[in-house]
């Protein structure tokens, strides 16, 4: 609600944008020099444990899905605009250099959850844009370019590992190497266990670290640290409830549907150019929590207000 309040002209549009311009370089560069110089968020015998050998770049944050959200959510309006908006050279090249480097951030975080919902927000983007015809084109170059990364930058074979890993969650279920995505998958079951003894309310907001150990799966890697919910939906069926589900779901949907209605009656190019973006972050956010359970993500919530702000600007003028 403020960051609507607060943005309050194309002046204000344009200074966030350029923000954004800045944190993304400044992220990346941070991220990278952290997987370069070796520096492991925990220790690195649970990473190894987990099936991981190198670093992976947390920026100034604690977690490295937390930083691949936040390079996200910069990656994205960058690129909407860039592709929606017809803008001098110079800014044109600079928004695309900072994508790039965007990119080469959100790849030093080396989060699956975050490129799954990178790619689906640059769908989302083409899809507003009227562009879908180009979505199969940048899949096969971003093979190609994963492909080529293989050859020449270090640690790139292990981003190319991480990637097809995506695809064999269920055939190496359980497996030491997969104990991050299992242990994803058995904190959903006890959130429905949860949800199943409180149906209604559910055990309450930020009850489920402190009541996991009565819940935990057999089997369940403890050792691994993780004792939070790694899905938002199901956080939220285990700790609200029907009740707390019922009213999340309109929430998101409310947002989307109404967003993408208004979008389609805008007329100023600019304006429209961020919302496409906004949208786009809206919804890579809803697939980056179906494996992050990082609701309260500061530029979550900012991204919404941002959406409507533009969109306010929009029907104002």
């Amino acid at each position: 609600y403020m960051v609507q309040i607060i943005i309050d002209s194309k002046q204000a549009v344009s200074a966030v944008l350029w923000s954004m311009v800045i944190f993304t370089v400044s992220g990346a560069v941070m991220g990278t020099y952290q997987v370069i110089t070796g520096q492991f968020h925990l220790p690195v015998k649970v990473i190894t444990a987990l099936g991981g050998n190198v670093p992976r770049a947390t920026g100034t944050f604690h977690n490295p899905n937390i930083f691949a959200s936040f390079m996200m959510s910069g990656v994205l309006p960058l690129l909407a605009v860039l592709l929606n908006y017809k803008m001098g050279r110079g800014q044109r090249i600079l928004f695309a250099l900072s994508t790039v480097i965007g990119v080469g951030g959100l790849l030093a975080s080396f989060s699956r959850s975050s490129w799954v919902a990178t790619m689906i927000g640059v769908m989302v983007i083409l899809w507003l844009s009227g562009k879908m015809r180009y979505f199969f084109i940048l899949i096969l170059a971003s093979i190609v370019f994963i492909l080529g990364l293989k050859e020449f930058v270090p640690f790139a074979e292990y981003i190319f590992e991480r990637f097809i890993s995506i695809f064999t969650l269920f055939s190496e279920f359980g497996s030491l190497g997969r104990t991050s995505s299992t242990a994803r998958i058995l904190l959903i079951i006890a959130s429905l266990d949860m949800f199943f003894d409180h149906p209604f309310l559910g055990i309450g907001w930020r009850a489920f670290p402190h009541v996991f150990s009565g819940y935990a799966p057999p089997g369940y890697p403890h050792w691994s640290y993780v004792n939070e919910p790694h899905t938002v939906i199901a956080m939220v069926l285990g700790e609200l409830g029907i009740v707390g589900f019922t009213a999340f779901m309109w929430f998101v949907c409310r947002t989307f549907f109404l967003s993408v209605g208004r979008f389609y009656r805008m007329q100023d190019s600019y304006l429209r150019a961020v919302a496409i973006g906004m949208i786009a972050t809206f919804v890579a956010f809803q697939v980056n929590q179906s494996f992050n359970g990082d609701l309260p993500n500061n530029m979550f919530w900012f991204c919404i207000g941002m959406l409507f702000a533009v969109q306010r600007l929009e029907a104002a003028s």
